[in-house]
Order: C-alpha cells, then structure tokens, then sequence
C-alpha cells in the first residue's frame, strides 16, 4: 500500500484557539469518520490549476465482462478503521472479478483540492478517489473527477435506488453527478437519559416534534453550576459550570446550519444561486439565539471550554445533557461509557420547520483516469449492486439499510426516527454554501472572523453580520 505524506482535513475538528482571548480560527468542519474524526488541522485550497480532458462532452464505451480485467488504483482517506472499511470494498471486489487489480493508495485528494492538485500537476493521480461533498461542485467544475452524467445515462443507472439527499451531496450545480454516494452522515440530537430523568424532564420526542425554543428551556435545566444550582436558579453562577444542557459544535457548520435551515435561513441561498444569505433576519436571530445559549443562559458549551476538552467526550462522560451530531458519535460512547443510558432524536423545528444537514462521502474517477471505464464498473459495484459498510456511514443505497444500519447492535432505540426519515424532510439538505467557493468564504478572509464575533461574544449577532454579505458576495461568486 503506498502512502502519500498529506495531512488529514478537520472533520467536525474544534477549533484551534491561537489565543483564548483573541481570534479563533474557523476549521473546515465536514463530517466525521470512524469512531472518532477529528484533527485540528486547516485545510487551504488554490483553484488556479485545472486538469485537462474532463468527460463531460466525452463518448462513453461500454464496458462488458470479457474486458473486466486490467489494473486500477484507488485513494482513500480517514481513520484507520475508515481505511480498514474501504480495503474491505477493494478486497471483496477483486475476489469477484479476480483479474482486476487494485492498488490502495492513502492521502487525502478528494477531500482536500490543494492534494490533488499536486497529484494533476505530477500526473499521478488515482483512479478512483473518494469526495466529501464539500469538494464536488469544485472538483467537477476544474476537471479533477468525471461528470458521471455520460455513463449514468448509457447503462440506465436508476438513482432512485439511492437516499435522495445522498445523490443530491454528489450533484454539482450544474445538475451533474460527479460522484457515487458511498454512505452520509446526518445531524441528529443525542441526548442522556439519566440527566434528563434527574431534572424531571420528559425525553425529546424521536420525530422531531419539538422546537428550539424547548431546547433552550430544557438546556437551562440541564445546566448546573459547582454548588448544583440550575441554570435557571437565579443564584446561578455562570462562571462556574460543571454540567452543560447542550453541545452544538462552536464555529462549525455542523453545529449551526441545521438551526439555521430550520428558521428559514442559510448561509448561501438554498436554490444553488451563488447569493449570500448569511445576514437575512432569519440568520440574525439563528446566530443570536445560538450566543444567548452560551453567554446569556451558559447552558452550551463555547468554543474555549470546547478547546479544553472536546464536548463529544464530555458528552460521553456526562458532562452534557444534548449534543447535535451524528452517527459517528455512538462508537465514542460506546468505547468510553459502554453502560451510559442514552437514546437519540430527530432534530427539533424551528420557524420554517424541521432540518438537517448531510454530509456524504462518495466514489468518483478521476478525470486523468486512463481505466475510466473499468473505475465505473468498480462504482457502479460498490454502490449499486454490492454495497457494503463503509467509513461508518448510513448507506446511500436504500436496500442496505436495514441490514447494515438499523440492525447494528447496541445502538440508541430510535435510530429510524433519528437517522433514516429525516433524510427525507424538504429541509435536509448538502449544505448550500459548499457549491460556492467554500474553503475560501470559511477562512479568515471569510466567515470566520464574523463567527469569531458571534461565538466568542465580542459583537451582538446584529452587529456582526452587519455587512456580512457585501463582503462575502464577491468571494461566493469567484
């Protein structure tokens, strides 16, 4: 197995506090992996180079089983038990079509631009490689992977087999397919038991059929200070917390955007139109609402203590009541309290209705490919007629679900409710500030430092996004 030396992007990763005081930097924040996915690293992108030859105007030849030999290779990234999932596909595929061979490569192209276009400029690039959907929309309008359009048209390929919201994650805004889904991840609530049994409180309800604003109240009660008070005792001492009602992941996407689309506001406006959105009334009171929960009620974890410890693992000691994440989060707590009571729910509604976010990792040919169509096959076999678990996600295809999700053992009762019909709300969505320039518009010359403003209380919501959009407008249409 050959190994390039590139570093792994943040997912769900906290963000490094250069000073505590000071500037919190924004991390690309996507999804994670394995059983823990989270580095703090920065990822940096330059869309200068294009590769050359993309598919999208190309003939398509079909493949037929004689010609199913040859070799192929194929890079992938994550945990080692994410890495360990993707050989397992690599393997099983081989061992049924025994005169193909892949080579497994490790590095981080297709989850992060400036890596593959280091691989483009030395012509080494894999020939399958696995996008998060962040990357889509970027790496199919610079030629880096195939418009998949040619070959999904030939073979009749049936994508109604697929979640929708997967195949959505894969779909740039051209309304192209450049990808596959693999699987996705979805933000749910999690939420333990046992805190809210000894505040007297009934469990959030597994359809969602809750809002916000019970959240915030349910969070104060959760909430205690070093002397055991509530955080709606009025001897609360905010500056003394020991135990948190809720963990919505400070300064990342993760942890705002399903608030945000639940009153009605994103980032980026929701009909793939490079327009920024991110300073409407509805993204104000998200913001507002979001700061009230840290510096108001201090009953959400900010992003300093968040630097001290990382909420998913205080969730799992019991140190937070709620914690919006997804799947991935249940492996955490089963290695580190095995016998915590605990069960997960839809997330609640907001002005606009019940939302979420996904986030989809997915197989897609490199456009320097010369194997593209022996890579298809391998595709269309992972995704469509063989799938298998992979990187920890919910599968994209739908006939893998009950086998290789909802049957897992020791999980959370309600993981239908939770993980699988949300996927299906008007309002989940591949968050919409992906297609546009998105390393760029999270970064210091972007959003970040308005976050900054909101999460670490220098400026009211109002004020920090006064001006918002002017000065993200041209960096969203570049």
């Amino acid at each position: 197995m050959r190994n390039y030396d590139t570093t792994r992007p943040p997912f769900y990763g906290r963000p490094a506090l250069r000073a505590l005081a000071s500037v919190v930097v924004l991390a690309l924040a996507l999804t994670a992996c394995g059983s823990d996915g989270s580095t703090d690293t920065t990822t940096t992108t330059d869309t200068t180079t294009t590769t050359e030859g993309s598919s999208t105007d190309s003939s398509v030849t079909e493949t037929t089983a004689a010609a199913l030999s040859g070799s192929l290779s194929l890079m992938a990234w994550g945990s080692e038990e994410d890495l360990a999932s993707i050989e397992a596909v690599v393997d099983a595929y081989t061992a049924a079509f025994p005169e193909v061979e892949i080579e497994f490569l490790t590095g981080d192209c297709a989850v992060d631009l400036s890596v593959c276009k280091q691989l483009v400029a030395a012509n080494d690039m894999p020939d399958i490689v696995i996008p998060h959907n962040s990357v889509i929309d970027i790496e199919g309008s610079l030629g880096v992977i195939e418009n998949l359009d040619p070959y999904i048209e030939r073979d009749g390929v049936d994508l109604s087999q697929l979640v929708p919201a997967s195949v959505a994650g894969v779909t740039a805004t051209n309304g192209s397919v450049y990808a596959l889904p693999m699987g996705y991840h979805i933000e749910v609530m999690y939420y333990n038991k046992a805190l809210f049994d000894e505040a007297g409180l009934a469990y959030p309800p597994a359809d969602g059929s809750y809002t916000y604003d019970d959240v915030r109240d349910w969070a104060l009660k959760l909430t205690k200070d070093g002397s055991g008070r509530t955080g709606d005792d009025p001897d609360f001492d905010g500056n003394d917390v020991v135990q948190w009602g809720l963990y919505t992941w400070p300064l990342s996407l993760n942890g705002y955007d399903p608030i945000l689309l639940a009153n009605g506001g994103s980032v980026t406006a929701l009909d793939g139109s490079a327009t920024c959105t991110v300073d409407s009334p509805e993204a104000v009171k998200t913001f507002q609402y979001i700061q009230d929960l840290m510096w108001t009620d201090h009953s959400a974890v900010t992003a300093a203590v968040d630097q001290e410890e990382a909420g998913k693992y205080r969730f799992a000691d019991g140190q937070v009541a709620m914690l919006m994440g997804a799947h991935w989060m249940t492996p955490i707590i089963q290695n580190q309290s095995p016998d915590m009571a605990y069960d997960v729910a839809a997330l609640p509604s907001g002005d606009a209705g019940n939302a979420s976010i996904v986030n989809v990792h997915s197989w897609a040919i490199a456009s320097q490919s010369e194997n593209k169509d022996l890579a298809w096959h391998f595709l269309k076999w992972a995704t469509l007629e063989n799938p298998l678990p992979a990187m920890g996600l919910i599968p994209a295809n739908t006939s893998a679900i009950e086998s290789q999700f909802l049957t897992l053992p020791d999980e959370p009762e309600h993981l239908e409710d939770a993980f699988i019909v949300p996927a299906s709300w008007e309002l989940t969505v591949s968050p919409p500030e992906f297609a546009h320039n998105f390393l760029e518009l999270q970064s210091q010359d972007g959003l970040a430092p308005i976050m900054e403003q909101i999460y670490l209380d220098s400026a009211s919501a109002a004020d920090a996004l006064d001006g918002a959009c002017a000065k993200l407008q041209p960096i969203i249409e570049q």
